[in-house]
């Protein structure tokens, strides 16, 4: 992993990084909904699930129904939340990354304002 980085993609500006071992489903699935639900249009941002050495691992269909459009799961082997973030942080396409739990739910603007924050 050690200076891999993804591509830039101009359209993406904020990458939302959440972080999880043994995720609670319903949580888990009441924090996807929220970022589908965020104000900001959805090709501005993408939701990385870091899936941080979950057993059973989590599998991107299960999660795909409540996630935002720009959705994937990225499994990191090395239990830890320090090497689940510095994971999603190097597979972030956008310069604005947004660490987020994986039992929060955020406020419909709350991407938009972060994005406002930076402009």
């Amino acid at each position: 992993m050690a200076g891999r980085k993804i591509p830039a993609d101009p359209d993406v500006i904020i990458s939302v990084i959440i972080p999880a071992h043994n995720p609670n489903p319903q949580r888990l699935q009441r924090t996807l909904f929220a970022l589908r639900q965020q104000t900001l249009p959805a090709a501005q941002s993408e939701c990385l699930l870091i899936d941080n050495a979950s057993s059973p691992p989590l599998q991107s269909d299960a999660w795909a129904a409540f996630a935002p459009e720009n959705f994937r799961v990225i499994r990191e082997a090395e239990p830890g939340l320090s090497h689940a973030r510095r994971r999603g942080f190097a597979e972030a396409k956008a310069e604005i990354a947004v660490l987020v739990d994986d039992d929060n739910e955020l406020a419909p603007d709350y991407l938009m304002k972060v994005r406002d924050l930076f402009s």
